[in-house]
């Protein structure tokens, strides 16, 4: 009863009904937990709820957005989940979002936060599992990411601009992506973080480029803070901790973050396969 009970609470959020766990507990055959769990992902709950968590994730709420913006956020989000789009592509398109933030519902998340450095910030922290904005400031002796790395990720969102609308604030790119180091006063090209910086920038927005790097196989972040990110949501603490700073936490588990890393990438992004490959293991299966 406490697994049929966790799993329910856990990937749809809602409770079984007295009917179904006495179905449950009829049911004697040696798979009956791994089709209870097939079971509850193909719920349409399933949608309803990851929507949720996703909204929490990217700050969707009307405070920020006012109600239109926040529905066509939420919209968008849902509507993905619920024709099962790769989490991959989905990302690329909050990242590279323009036009209306009543119509184009991704772009409302340039309205979550305020400057380019807050949305290199966010894109990092949320995407990457990585916290830059330390280097806003200075170059700490023990820290990995150098101001310049900071104002390479903060270029790419330098051409943004908002602009008032009838219908909603309106993303609009335009500009040079390029920024000036807060110590040197020299000119920083956009540039993902770990990566070269070019030796100029090419005039207009630069985030497609972004999200090229952002997400393929051979990103060493994207895919470990997904699997890293769900497995905390199934398991209540994720493999590393904070989920979102990668560089100061320490895997409990290497090997197994290892393997899990790889599995958004093998899926395709699906986040319903890899709850049911957690849901199914031995560690989420064993007894609190």
């Amino acid at each position: 009863d406490e697994f049929f009970r966790r799993i329910h609470l856990d990937a749809i959020g809602t409770l079984p009904t007295p009917e179904a766990i006495r179905a449950f507990r009829a049911d004697k055959s040696p798979d009956r937990r791994a089709r209870a769990i097939d079971q509850v992902l193909d719920r349409p709950e399933f949608v309803d709820f990851w929507a949720l968590k996703w909204g929490d994730l990217l700050r969707i709420n009307r405070n920020a957005l006012n109600d239109r913006g926040m529905w066509s956020f939420h919209n968008w989000v849902r509507a993905n989940l619920r024709d099962k789009r790769p989490i991959d592509e989905m990302v690329r398109d909050i990242v590279t979002a323009e036009g209306s933030t009543y119509t184009e519902g991704p772009a409302n998340f340039f309205l979550t936060s305020n400057t380019p450095a807050d949305w290199a910030e966010t894109t990092s922290q949320l995407f990457l599992g990585v916290r830059i904005g330390c280097a806003k400031c200075h170059h700490h002796p023990f820290d990995r990411w150098s101001q310049a790395d900071y104002v390479g990720m903060q270029a790419f969102f330098t051409p943004l601009s908002l602009k008032t609308t009838g219908r909603g604030e309106a993303v609009e790119a335009a500009g040079d992506p390029v920024g000036k180091h807060p110590r040197t006063g020299a000119v920083i090209h956009a540039h993902p973080l770990g990566a070269t910086m070019p030796a100029a920038s090419t005039p207009g927005d630069r985030r497609p480029l972004l999200a090229d790097w952002l997400a393929p196989p051979d990103n060493p972040w994207f895919a470990r803070a997904f699997a890293n990110r769900v497995w905390k949501r199934l398991m209540g603490r994720g493999l590393v901790e904070p989920v979102d700073d990668w560089e100061r936490g320490t895997p409990s588990h290497p090997e197994l973050l290892r393997w899990l890393g790889r599995e958004p990438v093998r899926s395709g992004y699906d986040v319903k396969h890899l709850a049911r490959l957690i849901l199914n293991s031995h560690a989420y299966q064993r007894a609190t």
